[in-house]
């Protein structure tokens, strides 16, 4: 941590929609607020109306990222070679990445928040090394 205070950096290209954009929304401006905290955001311009970040007074440093930095390739690309570079050029003390992805590797501690695990959970099943499945458990829908 640095004399500014704890240096946040939130890699948000990929929270686009739906639940990720109302999190970040909600969350964006609470983190901006915090005593001690510097946030800045990695975002494109037609993400920044959605996560609420026009007014400049909510404590929110934005860093621009090009609109090409659309698609999913493009978006993990972006992620993982340019993000630890601007993480390090920026001073930043912790990377959060709230998209179940981030890169491989970062010189500050990273936090990656997932928030659906069922797309990769193929099974609900009880499972064990030593005594393989169970039997089938319902999965909550």
């Amino acid at each position: 941590m640095n004399a500014q205070g704890l240096h946040v950096m939130v890699d948000a290209l990929s929270s686009y929609s739906g639940g990720a954009r109302t999190y970040m929304r909600a969350m964006l401006p609470r983190l901006g607020k915090m005593p001690g905290v510097r946030l800045t955001v990695l975002c494109r311009e037609d993400q920044r109306e959605g996560f609420g970040l026009l007014t400049p007074s909510l404590g929110v440093n934005w860093l621009p990222v090009p609109s090409r930095v659309k698609p999913l390739a493009a978006r993990l690309a972006f992620s993982m070679g340019a993000v630890p570079c601007g993480q390090q050029r920026h001073r930043v003390d912790v990377l959060f990445c709230p998209t179940d992805h981030s890169p491989p590797v970062a010189s500050c501690p990273t936090v990656l928040m997932i928030r659906n695990p069922t797309p990769t959970w193929r099974t609900c099943a009880p499972w064990s090394p030593g005594r393989g499945r169970r039997g089938k458990a319902p999965c909550a829908r």
